[in-house]
């Protein structure tokens, strides 16, 4: 393969990562605020003390249990109230629905033919109406049939639609005015009368409806909230000061190690860990900790013997220097001195020796001396 095939086959390459490069997808832009958002919480986490986790984990998980508890009970109770007169409404609704003719109330001939846009109360806590479409209905006046008629009645749906089901609706609904709430079923069927006016059969799509006053619903569910939120209170309060009291006492033996760590750092290598059961994760903590202090303090202990024997051996060798030094220095000084006599006392060779000036006890005592060549007496 030519040199012009290899450049090519290398510029192909090149070109090639270029291309794999450019279409890679790019990073996702909030990843780098998710991670930045990451650091704070572990940062947070990581400045706050172990015993104030485990107190805020235990009532979190108290405070979430007591808040389902609260859901789960209100959500019952409602749900119980709401529908317990279910069964009273069906049997009052399905014998007067979907007959072509107009309700009656009452037997024999005091019967009384419910009339469109009106409501009559029963012998019962039941109240029945014929809505008429888009209007709501009111009391009618004229009926002497046992009751009250000066409750709100319920507000109910003026869409044509909203009871067209075949079997009826039920459904919750407020009162016209005040805070109370009504449970209703009703359909919407063709009713055939006779108009009072002009005497001829008329029919109508009128809405059958019976209804039950459930009280200030509402009032009660708030009662029971705020008596899971004082309750729940209560609770979250007194196990806050029993897990605080809890955590304290458990985690004393890790104080107890920090206060040991903090003498031995000033020191104090013969502290030691008070001892506990082994079989716990703090006790078989201690325990270790112990063996490695033991050890650490006798290591230490090692290493101070051996500094002070080396520095009693530089003491003894410092010592011999300066006793050899002494020792060497006098035997010199004896012959420089013997040398200088015998010199002077005319003990000098002929020749060389007369010549330089020195005789050969004094040159054997200047290349002797440790100071180099010695200075010449006067």
């Amino acid at each position: 393969m030519s040199g012009a095939d290899i450049r090519a086959d290398h510029l192909d390459t090149d070109h090639q990562d270029t291309d794999h490069q450019d279409t890679e997808p790019p990073a996702p832009p909030w990843r780098p605020r998710d991670e930045r958002r990451g650091q704070f919480l572990r940062s947070i986490s990581a400045r706050t003390p172990l015993r104030t986790k485990l107190i805020t984990a235990v009532l979190l998980l108290v405070i979430l249990a007591l808040a389902a508890i609260s859901v789960a009970s209100v959500t019952m109770l409602r749900g119980y109230v709401t529908t317990q007169q279910d069964t009273n409404l069906k049997a009052a609704f399905y014998p007067n629905f979907n007959n072509g003719t107009l309700p009656t109330l009452g037997n024999g001939p005091r019967a009384q033919s419910i009339q469109p846009g009106y409501a009559y109360p029963t012998p019962s806590d039941l109240i029945v109406a014929l809505q008429q479409p888009g209007q709501q209905v009111s009391w009618y006046a004229g009926t002497g049939l046992p009751g009250g008629n000066q409750i709100p009645l319920p507000q109910l749906p003026t869409n044509h639609n909203w009871a067209s089901s075949p079997n009826g609706v039920l459904r919750t609904v407020p009162a016209q005015s005040g805070p109370d709430s009504w449970r209703v079923i009703a359909g919407t069927t063709s009713y055939t009368f006779i108009d009072s006016a002009t005497g001829a059969p008329q029919q109508q799509t009128l809405t059958f409806v019976v209804a039950v006053d459930l009280g200030n619903l509402n009032a009660m569910t708030h009662r029971l909230i705020l008596f899971d939120l004082i309750v729940g209170g209560a609770i979250v309060l007194v196990l806050a000061a029993v897990g605080i009291a809890v955590v304290q006492a458990n985690l004393r033996p890790l104080n107890d190690i920090e206060l040991t760590a903090s003498q031995i750092a000033k020191g104090h290598l013969n502290h030691r860990i008070p001892e506990r059961d082994p079989r716990t994760e703090i006790g078989s903590l201690g325990h270790s900790l112990n063996a490695m202090l033991s050890q650490i303090e006798t290591a230490f202990h090692a290493q101070e013997e051996s500094e002070q024997a080396a520095h009693r051996s530089e003491d003894r060798m410092r010592r011999f220097i300066a006793d050899a030094s002494h020792e060497l220095r006098t035997p010199l000084t004896t012959i420089r001195g013997f040398a200088e006599y015998y010199r002077q006392r005319g003990g000098v060779r002929k020749g060389q020796d007369q010549v330089s000036g020195t005789s050969p006890a004094d040159s054997a005592a200047d290349h002797c001396s440790p100071r180099g060549p010695a200075a010449r007496f006067p």
